[in-house]
Order: structure tokens, then sequence, then C-alpha cells
């Protein structure tokens, strides 16, 4: 967990790919980059993407309901901090 602006971030990324790492570091600085205020209540998904020869496989599906799950299970862990 992070934060920029005074705004809580979580960063997850599925690294199926053969990408090295500076591509890595490239990925990331994009995702940090493109960070905009949410109020307290709200998650944000941003560049969920599927090689196309895995599409139609539910893991869009998939990785979705985990961030919804993650976001829930966040929300439930901070109301009873």
């Amino acid at each position: 967990m992070s934060e920029k602006e005074g705004q809580r971030t979580d960063f997850m990324l599925l690294n199926l790919s053969h990408l090295n790492d500076l591509d890595k570091l490239k990925v990331y600085r994009s995702f940090n980059n493109s960070l905009e205020k949410f109020s307290e209540d709200e998650f944000y998904v941003s560049n969920l993407a599927i090689y196309e020869e895995f599409r139609g496989l539910g893991i869009g599906k998939a990785l979705m309901e985990m961030a919804e799950r993650e976001a829930k299970k966040t929300r439930f862990e901070e109301a009873n901090s």
C-alpha cells in the first residue's frame, strides 16, 4: 500500500508475460502516473488487458472479481481497525 497526493493506492500486476525488468518498470510508472483522486470509499481499476489468445476464457472476469474481493476485504479490515 502506498499514497499519492494523500490518496491510498494499491498496485497489483499479474505477470504472465515475458517482460524484462525495464519493461516492468515502464508499466509500473505508467500506472503510478495515471492515478487520479478518488474519495475514500472508491476503488479504481485501471488498464486491465488480456492477450488476444487468452480472451474469452474468463480471465478478465476473474481478475475483476478478485479486485472486488480485495476491495471489500480492505474496507472490512479498515472498519475493524
